[in-house]
């Protein structure tokens, strides 16, 4: 196989053409900000660990409200540790202004 039947190889499959999300999401966050707007986003989260860097990438761009939803946790005490350290964080870094919403266990 020659060079150029390589490269037209790997033009054909399916993983040469992935999209990099991280890079349309800053497309939009763009477009957010040329337009003025501060949308309301829901989040999902399952700890405090998984939240922080999203948190801090959207805050300034969107009205948060997270989403706490991890009844696979098992004891129950973990899953109110978790809760309670996501509300935690939130408070702290951010103070009031992010919304969280708790499903039952």
């Amino acid at each position: 196989m020659n060079k150029e039947e390589y490269i037209a190889y790997l033009k054909g499959r399916k993983s040469s053409h992935k999209v990099n999300y991280h890079l349309e999401c800053l497309k939009e966050i763009k477009k957010i900000q040329q337009e003025g707007r501060k949308p309301s986003l829901l989040l999902h989260a399952c700890c405090g660990v998984c939240a922080c860097w999203p948190l801090e990438f959207l805050h300034d761009h969107f009205n948060i409200t997270v989403y706490f939803n991890n009844s696979n946790i098992w004891p129950a005490e973990e899953h109110d540790k978790r809760l309670s350290e996501l509300q935690r964080y939130i408070h702290e870094k951010f103070g009031e202004g992010i919304e969280v919403i708790v499903t039952p266990y």
